[in-house]
């Protein structure tokens, strides 16, 4: 099976986002509404 290619999809809780972000560098928040769980999208690059 072969390696996940970015971006890879995030779910993150709105709780500690800011904290999240900034240790994910290179994750950013999708422009989408939250999901029904009231969480948040966010792409990977792993840059």
């Amino acid at each position: 099976m072969a390696a996940p290619a970015p971006p890879i999809p995030l779910e993150l809780l709105p709780f500690g986002l800011e904290s999240t972000l900034r240790l994910l560098e290179s994750a950013a928040l999708r422009s989408a509404p939250p999901t029904p769980d009231g969480n948040l999208l966010a792409d990977y690059s792993g840059r």
